[in-house]
């Protein structure tokens, strides 16, 4: 019976689409405010987003815009992204599923890569403390920990009191989510959101024991034991 539920954050509980559009108009009310309406900062970094672009978006926006290579505001840009505050909301499906699981916050965790910081921030934004006790960020302990390391799930474990069978983990990306709670004996349930950026990529083979396209049926998927 499973008596203990993790998350991933960035496409499970929330859009990561929502946040980079958060994201780009913080960035784009910076570089008007220093280059004027030199071109429409944020069309165009949603343009290249839209395009796959991924990694120097704001080095291909400035060069864009005809300005000289500048390091140090790139890393400025870089800096507004993640430190600004987001403005996401999660889907309608995920607070009902949430409640209808019925487990206390110590049973309910996040487990996220990414910046500890910028990762909080999203998860404040989504404003679920109520059912979440447990936020734990890989990178705290450096990218080397990052998903598929298991030293995130094997602290979930600890901090929710659970043997790893009493465990679920929640998430999307096929290519990195799965394999170490797989492993360890949790069960897993893939999300594939409309408008995930990894919804496309097929599921590796015995890594996911259910696949939903929202959170609404998770309770059942789970059958979780909230006593």
């Amino acid at each position: 019976m499973i008596s203990a539920v993790a998350f991933d954050l960035d496409d499970t509980l929330f859009l990561e689409r929502d946040f980079v559009r958060s994201g780009f108009r913080a960035v784009a009310r910076l570089l008007q405010g220093r280059f004027g309406m030199r071109t429409d900062w944020f069309a165009e970094l949603w343009r290249g987003f839209e395009a796959g672009v991924r990694g120097d978006a704001f080095n291909r926006v400035l060069a864009g815009a005809g300005l000289p290579d500048d390091p140090e505001l790139v890393v400025e840009l870089v800096r507004c992204y993640r430190e600004h505050r987001p403005a996401i909301d999660a889907p309608e499906d995920v607070v009902p599923a949430l409640r209808a699981l019925g487990l206390s916050p110590d049973k309910v965790g996040v487990v996220t890569d990414g910046p500890p910081e910028m990762q909080q921030r999203k998860f404040e934004a989504l404003a679920l403390q109520e059912f979440v006790g447990h936020v734990i960020a890989t990178d705290r302990w450096g990218l080397a920990f990052r998903k598929p390391h298991p030293r995130a799930f094997e602290e979930f474990e600890r901090l929710a009191g659970c043997s790893p069978a009493e465990c679920a983990y929640v998430a999307d990306n096929p290519a990195k989510d799965f394999e170490a709670p797989h492993t360890r004996g949790w069960r897993t349930v893939r999300v594939r959101r409309d408008g995930g950026l990894h919804a496309e990529e097929p599921s590796r083979p015995g890594e996911v024991d259910r696949t939903l396209t929202d959170l609404a049926r998770l309770p059942e998927a789970l059958a979780v034991d909230g006593g």
